[in-house]
C-alpha cells in the first residue's frame, strides 16, 4: 500500500477529480482501488460528490451524440415493460414537485393567471399524467401545444387516451395553441379566467374540453390527426356543451 501511496500525485489527483473526473476513472488511471482515491480525496479536505450531482457533472460532459446513445440504450431498456399504476404516478408526481419541463409560455401563463386571481400549479400531476398547467378554482388543466409533434407520431396516438384519462378525473381540458402566428396573449388568459368562473357554478360543464388559440379564440388547428371531442371554431363566448354522441355543441351561455 505504501508504495501506491507513493506513487500517487496528489496535486494531480485533486485537480483531476475537482474538474470533474469520475472517482472510477481515477482508480483506473492511477492503477489503485476506488477506496484508495476516496481516501486521498478526504484527507486532503475535498468535498466528495454524491451520486446525483456526479450523474449531472457526467451528463453536461456528454457530447450531443453520447447524450442521444444513452437516450435510445435507456428507450430500449424499458421498451415492452409495462409499468404500474402506481409508478406512472410516482414519476408525474416527481416531475410536479421538481418543476420538469416548464417553458416560457407556462411561466408567463402562470403569471397572468396568478395576477387575475387564481390558484395554478405548473407541471402539475393528475394521476399518471402531467400537463401543463393547472387551474384550481374549476379544475382546469391546460395544455399548452406549440409544435407540430404534438398533432404527430405516439403523442397524437396517445391524444384520445390522454384527455378521457384528464376527464374522468374530473378535470376539464383547455388546449392553447401557441403557434408564431397566435402567440399567447391575454384574449386566452380571459377566456380561461371566464371558464373557471362558470366552472366553479355551472354543473353541465363537466365532461367539456375547449380548444382555443393563443389569443383565446376556439380554433381547428391539429383536428386532422387529434381526435378532438370539442366544437372548434365560431364564437368563443359560446359554452361548450356535450351531446348525446360524445361530441360538443356551441351553446352560448355569456361567458
Amino acid at each position: 500500500m505504501s508504495g501506491k501511496r507513493a506513487s500517487l500525485n496528489v496535486n494531480d489527483l485533486l485537480g483531476r477529480y475537482q474538474a470533474g473526473e469520475s472517482q472510477n476513472s481515477l482508480a483506473q488511471r492511477f492503477g489503485v482501488s476506488r477506496t484508495v482515491i476516496h481516501r486521498r480525496l478526504s484527507e486532503n479536505g475535498v468535498e466528495i460528490r454524491g451520486s446525483t450531482e456526479a450523474n449531472r457533472l457526467m451528463s453536461s460532459q456528454r457530447a450531443p451524440e453520447q447524450h442521444r446513445r444513452y437516450s435510445q440504450a435507456a428507450h430500449a431498456a424499458v421498451r415492452g415493460v409495462t409499468q404500474s399504476e402506481e409508478h406512472r404516478c410516482k414519476i408525474a408526481l416527481t416531475r410536479e414537485n421538481r418543476k420538469l419541463g416548464i417553458g416560457r409560455a407556462e411561466v408567463l401563463l402562470a403569471k397572468w393567471l396568478r395576477d387575475n386571481g387564481l390558484t395554478v400549479t405548473a407541471q402539475k400531476a393528475i394521476g399518471r399524467y402531467n400537463v401543463d398547467m393547472a387551474i384550481h378554482e374549476g379544475s382546469i388543466a391546460v395544455e399548452i401545444f406549440g409544435g407540430n409533434w404534438h398533432a404527430s407520431g405516439r403523442h397524437a396516438r396517445g391524444f384520445r387516451k390522454r384527455l378521457d384519462y384528464i376527464l374522468d378525473h374530473g378535470w376539464l381540458p383547455v388546449i392553447v395553441w401557441v403557434t408564431p402566428d397566435y402567440p399567447l396573449e391575454i384574449g386566452a388568459i380571459k377566456y380561461l379566467v371566464s371558464l373557471s368562473n362558470i366552472r366553479g357554478t355551472d354543473e353541465s360543464t363537466r365532461g367539456q374540453e375547449h380548444v382555443i388559440r393563443g389569443d383565446g379564440e376556439p380554433t381547428g388547428i391539429g383536428k386532422t390527426k387529434l381526435d378532438y371531442r370539442a366544437s372548434v371554431g365560431g364564437d368563443k363566448t359560446g359554452d361548450l356543451i356535450r351531446g348525446e354522441d360524445g361530441r360538443f355543441a356551441n351553446e352560448t351561455v355569456g361567458m
